[in-house]
């Protein structure tokens, strides 16, 4: 499994998450209902995306019923984008800003479990600052002097991706 956790640990955003040492930090705080809704919504539409088809696809084969694959299967799947986008629509920029934290939580401790706990000295990830906007800039030539962030973490010494 450690090979898998090598392979991981070149993707920039597996870097930028074990650099940054990605917490839950911001569940700390409690949702506003808008946000809490949009969370719900996005949960819910993904567990009756993959899992809800793949659960009826499972019953098609234990059951011989083939109706389950051909219609209910997919069914299952397109209508569970109505709850995640509306979700989406609903949550906005707090619920995606939840949601993020959730995945870079998540990819650094599944890295770190599949690595057995030992991670990897990785150089220094240098995050980009973002902008008056809220988003990172997107040529290197449009970041001004001082506008990197050094991300300092046990993971120092990793090679970058060529």
């Amino acid at each position: 499994m450690s090979w898998l956790g090598d392979k991981l640990t070149r993707i920039k955003y597996v870097r930028t998450a074990i650099a940054s040492r990605a917490d839950l930090s911001l569940f700390s705080r409690r949702p506003d209902r808008r946000t809490a809704v949009g969370l719900i919504l996005v949960g819910g539409g993904l567990l009756l995306g993959w899992p809800g088809a793949s659960l009826a696809l499972l019953l098609a084969a234990l059951l011989s019923e083939p109706v389950l694959a051909i219609y209910v299967a997919p069914s299952l799947y397109v209508f569970s984008w109505i709850p995640y986008l509306v979700g989406i629509w609903i949550g906005g920029q707090a619920a995606m800003a939840y949601l993020r934290d959730f995945n870079r939580w998540l990819v650094r401790v599944v890295v770190e479990k599949g690595l057995g706990g030992k991670v990897p000295a990785v150089e220094s990830v240098e995050l980009e600052a973002p902008d008056a906007d809220g988003e990172a800039p997107a040529e290197p030539s449009e970041v001004g002097a001082g506008s990197k962030v050094r991300a300092s973490s046990p993971v120092d010494g990793l090679s970058r991706r060529p």
